[in-house]
């Protein structure tokens, strides 16, 4: 009887110690949790991606400017204006998946929003240098919360800012799935290993 009493003692201070360790080595700017600074991430995310609905909703079905009815929308119009549509719903889908992977400690809830978002600043990137077509770049630059891009210096610096901080902001989730990754495995360590005194 001592020594399972002893051994659920040790266990238990493994346990606090181990989850001191991974709170220490996860906690990044401002001296915040990553899940903290994912949390943020994900809310921003969610009421950018909101809003970029919305007007994009907007704008498809009554075409107005100050009042003002406009001619109908051309063609390449509605397929820039649905297309940025459509990944701002992505974006509400992967943001809600951080928002899951959070509340259930899932890592893999945190990979969507890593690969999209991946995929989203390399399209930045791109068309920033000009390699995509007018077409392709205004949704991109729509969806990154550029306007619709152009090619003064304020714009290549706005876009050098919006870039770097989508990176900060791709390294904290990153963060944030290393961090649920490694609690998944200590978990599962744990359930295979046991202290025997």
């Amino acid at each position: 009887m001592k020594n399972t009493t002893y051994s659920s003692h040790v266990d238990f201070f493994i346990d606090k110690e181990v989850k001191r360790r991974m709170n220490e080595e996860y906690t990044g700017c401002f001296l915040t949790h990553v899940t903290h600074g994912a949390k943020i991430i994900a809310v921003l995310g969610t009421i950018f991606d909101t809003c970029i609905v919305a007007l994009m909703v907007m704008k498809l079905v009554n075409p107005t400017i100050d009042g003002e009815t406009l001619k109908p929308l051309s063609t390449l119009d509605t397929v820039n204006v649905s297309l940025v549509c459509l990944l701002a719903v992505l974006g509400l889908i992967v943001h809600g998946l951080i928002f899951y992977g959070l509340e259930k400690g899932k890592s893999s809830s945190f990979i969507p929003y890593l690969v999209v978002k991946a995929i989203e600043i390399a399209c930045v990137a791109i068309s920033e240098f000009g390699y995509l077509t007018d077409s392709l770049n205004t949704p991109i630059f729509l969806i990154s919360g550029l306007g619709t891009g152009g090619t003064g210096v304020i714009n290549y610096i706005s876009t050098a800012c919006v870039i770097l901080i989508k990176l900060w902001f791709w390294s904290i989730i990153r963060m944030a799935y290393l961090y649920f990754k490694k609690k998944e495995e200590s978990k599962n360590i744990k359930s295979d290993i046991s202290i025997q005194i």
